[in-house]
């Protein structure tokens, strides 16, 4: 299913590495880099830039818990405006 989704996120518009990412994401359903990394299999360091473009974009949002960052996927919703 991953391999399907990912490539209708990549047929929309997103790169790779953000599908990967994406995809991750909204199996972990909410999440810190590190775990998001693992999921993914891209590389922390890789990982921050992607999420970046990703929250720029509208499609992921993070939360603040004792000063660390928790990314979380938004609503699917969000893609009708890619």
């Amino acid at each position: 299913m991953a391999s399907g989704l990912q490539e209708l996120l990549e047929g929309i518009g997103l790169t790779r590495q953000e599908a990967r990412t994406y995809i991750a994401l909204h199996e972990l359903k909410e999440s810190k880099a590190g775990e998001i990394s693992k999921k993914s299999g891209i590389a922390t360091a890789n990982l921050y830039p992607v999420l970046d473009t990703l929250i720029k974009k509208g499609l992921v949002s993070f939360k603040l818990l004792n000063n660390i960052k928790v990314f979380y996927p938004v609503s699917i919703e969000a893609f009708n405006e890619l």
